[in-house]
């Protein structure tokens, strides 16, 4: 089973390190930081061959859903802003490239003891850590 396929399912957020920092690195506004601090967070990944869904609660409470296949560029619309996004295996670990609200976010999933690791990083090199479980 490759790494993507570990990522696939159901995933709520169990708890989440250093997100003011990272959010006022990236120039959020406190209303949103606030917001997404605020939310219950779960996301569920699946996958039609190659082609990816990640369908999650965004902080308008709308149901979203974002398609994509890794290596390729896509756009999505999360947290209210528009996102530029490419994703690509390293290894066992999904990077993510982010162009967000003319700041860019390096993100890095995988997988450790049977739960999803998200690590955010800023342009400055502020860094949020997120844990996700299975539901």
């Amino acid at each position: 089973m490759d790494t993507m396929d570990k990522m696939l399912g159901k995933w709520k957020v169990e708890s989440t390190e250093n997100f003011d920092a990272y959010a006022v690195a990236m120039q959020f506004p406190p209303e949103l930081i606030q917001s997404l601090k605020e939310r219950e967070r779960t996301e569920e990944v699946t996958r039609n061959g190659d082609v990816f869904t990640r369908t999650f609660q965004d902080i308008d409470g709308q149901e979203k859903t974002v398609t994509f296949q890794l290596g390729q560029p896509f756009t999505s619309k999360e947290i209210g802003l528009e996102v530029q996004n490419t994703l690509r295996m390293e290894g066992d670990v999904l990077v993510g490239e982010h162009a967000v609200a003319d700041q860019v976010t390096t993100t890095r999933r995988y997988m450790k003891d049977g739960q999803m690791v998200l690590e955010s990083s800023a342009g400055n090199g502020v860094t949020t850590k997120t844990i996700l479980k299975r539901c």
